[in-house]
């Protein structure tokens, strides 16, 4: 081989490679992309599942008590701030004849 047979060739190799390089450059932008959108798609799916535990963290025990004092009442459990408590107490210490009475002015107030 002359020299400028090896330069030719030389000159083809380093065109191919430049070449082949510019499609690997490209390639390489494409998995970037993919990859950013991938980091963003994860992000997004873990706002998804902490931000409805951090609510529910801070949010729940308020409506559970709530649901809790709703559900006392209901069910007639004694709860100091209701009123069942205090009339459970005047009819612990009443008499027959005060419970009698307090009956008979019921049925007048019915009539």
């Amino acid at each position: 081989m002359t020299p400028t047979d090896q330069t030719n060739d030389m000159a083809s190799l380093v065109q191919k490679n430049i070449v082949l390089t510019e499609q690997v450059i490209l390639q390489q932008k494409k998995i970037q992309r993919r990859l950013t959108a991938m980091v963003w798609g994860n992000y997004i799916r873990l706002l998804f599942i902490l931000v409805p535990i951090i609510l529910g963290v801070i949010y729940l025990p308020s409506l559970l008590k709530q649901f809790w004092n709703q559900y006392n009442q209901l069910t007639g459990l004694i709860n100091p701030s209701s009123n069942t408590s205090v009339f459970s107490e005047m009819f612990s210490k009443a008499g027959n004849a005060q419970l009698e009475e307090f009956v008979r002015q019921l049925e007048k107030q019915k009539q």
